[in-house]
């Protein structure tokens, strides 16, 4: 079964810890190269050097964890969502 946005991805990226992810499933849609690392699937070499960077620069790593972070707080953050449902429901009123 594959899960429709990366719950454990999301969940790390909020709590500010550098993440590298395959490009698997809909991780496009979250992550890019500004906010962490993202493979191709089925790459071990590129997974085990993004994994390095990670390690050899934690000083790069903590700007792109942040950025991350915010990320989440705009895009995905409980209010967010709820603020966009209700213009889309008011969006919906207006035209029936």
């Amino acid at each position: 079964m594959m899960e429709g946005l990366p719950s454990a991805l999301l969940e790390a990226m909020a709590f500010c810890v550098p993440v590298v992810a395959s490009d698997s499933g809909s991780v496009a849609e979250v992550l890019d190269d500004d906010c962490g690392r993202i493979v191709r699937a089925g790459d071990p070499e590129a997974l085990a050097a993004a994994l390095a960077d990670v390690y050899r620069d934690p000083d790069a790593s903590s700007v792109r964890a942040r950025r991350a972070r915010e990320r989440v707080r705009a895009r995905y953050d409980v209010r967010t969502q709820m603020r966009e449902l209700a213009a889309a429901v008011k969006r919906k009123e207006l035209v029936t």
